[in-house]
């Protein structure tokens, strides 16, 4: 007894140091996550935890409500996913789903259910993806099979939630990712739809990459005792990222963008995604990249929903490695080992900048991050550099700069023999003219939509050196004095007319100029007055009224936030903090409609629907912005709880559905056996069985067999019951047949 006692001692120590090593090593172990999570975590290649990972986890395991901020990369999926799995652990055979996860596009939703598929295998949970663009007939189906954990965007979800009459008073965990995206995108009126159903004991959980005022109101509203968690970086990039600005004129940018795809980026082994202002120059670019040999893939908004997913999966699947997208469809773009970004048009605020670079450089790798910078677009770059907190390296030919972090030019020869070959493809393929006419006419909409840099920017920009070849092409010193006398010559501007060429004063042009200086210098002096004093101020991008320190320790219950003692987080955030909140949110009133319209508005069609926004008031005589919001010109009608929603949303579908797929309607809150709700698995050869109901006029050959044989059986019992001196007809025609003695039927025609 004493022996066995002693063994059992021994290895209760032996777990508890063994619990303890784990609990030491910083692993997932050590957050409370269950074995059979680890084991699908450490499948998909995870060891570490992030410090996002590290904070949340352990709190979203304990059922806590949580408002998460981190940066672009930091691990924020697995943080909210891997504890709604370990809470949900295995399927309800109650009907409902249990866990509600809101996305504010449809790539992110479908991105984030590759990931959860790959964290739970080897558990019994049924997933159901629910976004605009796919059959809803198949969504009506995935939600009778009963899933758990339903993964939607809020547009469709409120769609299907009122054609089908759902409650949702069975989901016990709601998540939120990319928060302020989702308010930014416009779907307030819907979130609070959408939570009005939900049961109040429930779970919140916000992800987000900012925290604007208009997430703490919600998160004041609809959260009991919330946990902030920010752990946002000083800086905003990652560390990993290599940035190249090159200044490039906009007529010269498609022979940039090819140089950089053939001589600098290896295509054939780094993955490449290029940011377009407008659908015209996507198009306009696979048919130039098609000319050279180079496969790629697209997305952008009006791109069919079965084609974006074809497109996506070819890139995510490395059959091809340039990928060409707008900002509207690269929201969702997650692939870790993504090795280059290239921005076509450098973006108007800062934020989208961070947002697309982000994509580059994530969980510690490396990567960098090519920006085409315009005449016009320099103002952009200040503005990037003003909220990041840095300075502006110009190359110059005093300042060579380096590789990384600086601002300089392509050299003109290698523009040059671009130009070139891009005029043969056009004169080769017909396409190319018409596309890149229709793109240039799109992007002067563009234009018009995108805004303007702040004033000072403008002035820096004015004040800029000559610029001289980026470091990162290898350019002797006789071509770059070659190229930049070409750029002096080109900003040449001339202070005197061709009428003043002449240095004789008795020239008659030269008279005739000197009398219309004379007589209109007043008036240039006055309209420069004007213009300073009465110039309307460029409107700049005004941030969302942010919430102060105060305000959030009014709100959340406890603020964690990154501590030096802390080995994990290597960073201290300095400053003010309020300053860089206002810094990274965005305004959502009607300065916010504009921010959203610079993304989406990319031809006419969008363009005219933003400008109809507007109607006249009759006391004030002049146009009134409308919210984009405001549905009052919609048809609505009573639903069932009395609400008003759109009339769209009860077409008729789910009943339809029904009748033709004989289902009866979900009873959330009973048995999957009482409703019927069954997930049969396909059998092999399902596609080759016939339907029963069905039937065919046309016969099989065993039934043509089986016939024949019946009609020959039927004929010899004839043959035996005729008269004596009968004769068949096989005996008139000759044949001596003597079915009798050969004791069988006659044998019929048939091929076996």
């Amino acid at each position: 007894m004493s022996s066995d006692s002693e063994c059992s001692d021994d290895d209760t120590q032996r777990l508890v140091q063994e619990q303890n090593k784990k609990s030491k090593s910083g692993g997932f172990y050590a957050l409370g996550l269950s074995a059979k999570t680890v084991k699908s975590v450490v499948r998909k290649g995870y060891k570490v935890p992030t410090p996002i990972q590290r904070k949340a986890i352990p709190l979203l395991l304990d059922k806590r409500d949580v408002v998460a901020m981190a940066r672009t990369g930091s691990g924020k999926t697995a943080a909210f996913l891997l504890p709604a799995i370990e809470l949900l652990k295995e399927h309800s055979s109650i009907v409902g789903f249990r866990c509600l996860l809101l996305s504010p596009t449809r790539e992110l939703a479908i991105q984030t259910m590759k990931f959860l598929k790959d964290f739970t295998k080897g558990r019994n949970l049924r997933i159901a993806l629910i976004i605009g663009g796919d059959s809803m007939a198949e969504q009506f189906q995935s939600l009778h099979n009963n899933p758990d954990i339903v993964i939607a965007t809020p547009g469709r979800l409120v769609h299907v939630i009122h054609e089908m009459n759902l409650k949702l008073s069975s989901v016990e965990i709601l998540i939120c990712d990319e928060a302020d995206r989702l308010f930014e995108m416009g779907f307030a009126e819907q979130l609070r739809d959408i939570c009005s159903k939900l049961p109040t004991e429930r779970q919140t959980t916000l992800f987000s990459a900012t925290l604007p005022k208009t997430v703490v109101e919600f998160a004041r509203a609809g959260l009991k005792e919330p946990v902030l968690v920010r752990l946002d970086l000083d800086s905003k990039l990652n560390e990993g990222l290599k940035t190249v600005h090159l200044r490039v004129s906009e007529d010269n940018k498609w022979s940039a963008l090819l140089h950089l795809l053939e001589f600098v980026i290896n295509i054939k082994n780094e993955q490449t995604v290029i940011f377009f202002p407008t659908k015209h120059h996507v198009e306009y670019s696979v048919e130039l990249l098609n000319s050279i040999n180079v496969p790629c893939s697209h997305i952008y908004s009006s791109l069919d929903q079965a084609a974006r997913k074809i497109n996506a999966a070819k890139f995510y699947t490395k059959k091809v490695n340039v990928l060409l997208v707008t900002d509207i469809a690269a929201r969702g773009i997650d692939v870790p080992l993504l090795d280059n970004v290239i921005n076509f048009n450098f973006p108007p605020k800062p934020k989208l900048y961070v947002h697309r670079v982000g994509r580059v450089a994530r969980a510690g790798k490396t990567g960098t991050a090519y920006s085409l910078i315009g005449g016009d677009e320099v103002g952009f770059l200040f503005d990037l550099y003003l909220f990041l907190g840095k300075d502006v390296t110009a190359v110059t030919p005093s300042n060579p700069g380096e590789d990384s972090d600086s601002f300089g030019i392509m050299p003109q020869h290698l523009v040059d023999a671009q130009n070139e070959r891009i005029l043969n493809f056009h004169k080769l393929n017909c396409l190319l003219p018409a596309a890149l006419k229709t793109c240039k006419n799109g992007y002067k909409h563009y234009i018009r939509s995108r805004g303007h840099p702040a004033t000072e920017s403008i002035t820096r920009a004015k004040n800029l050196t000559v610029l001289a070849a980026h470091p990162l092409f290898q350019v002797d010193s006789t071509t770059m004095e070659r190229d930049s006398l070409l750029q002096q010559l080109r900003l040449y501007r001339g202070k005197t007319t061709i009428f003043e060429v002449s240095k004789s004063d008795k020239n008659d042009c030269q008279v005739i100029m000197k009398r219309k200086r004379k007589i209109h210098d007043k008036f240039k002096v006055s309209s420069k007055i004007q213009k300073v004093d009465d110039k309307p101020k460029i409107p700049l991008n005004k941030p969302q009224e942010c919430s102060s320190s105060s305000e959030l320790n009014s709100v959340f219950v406890q603020v964690l936030k990154p501590v030096e003692d802390d080995a994990y987080i290597p960073y201290v955030r300095p400053g003010n903090q309020d300053a860089e909140d206002k810094a990274l949110s965005i305004g959502f009133n009607q300065d916010t409609a504009a921010a959203s319209f610079d993304i989406i508005g990319d031809d006419s069609d969008m363009i005219k629907k933003q400008k109809s926004l507007t109607k006249w008031d009759e006391k004030k005589k002049k146009f009134l912005k409308v919210k984009a919001y405001d549905n009052s010109n919609e048809k609505t009608i009573r639903a069932e709880d009395g609400s008003r929603i759109k009339a769209t949303y009860k077409t008729g579908r789910y009943k339809d559905w029904m009748a033709k797929s004989k289902k009866s309607s979900l009873n959330i809150g009973e048995s999957e056996e009482s409703n019927n709700v069954t997930v049969r698995a396909k059998r092999r050869g399902w596609h080759y069985t016939k339907a029963k109901s069905s039937q065919s006029d046309l016969k099989s050959v065993d039934t043509i067999i089986k016939d024949r044989k019946v009609k020959a059986k039927n004929r010899a019992q004839h043959i035996k019951k005729r008269k004596p001196g009968q004769q068949s007809g096989s005996a008139k025609s000759g044949k001596n047949v003597n079915f009798k003695a050969r004791g069988k039927a006659p044998r019929s025609n048939v091929k076996r």
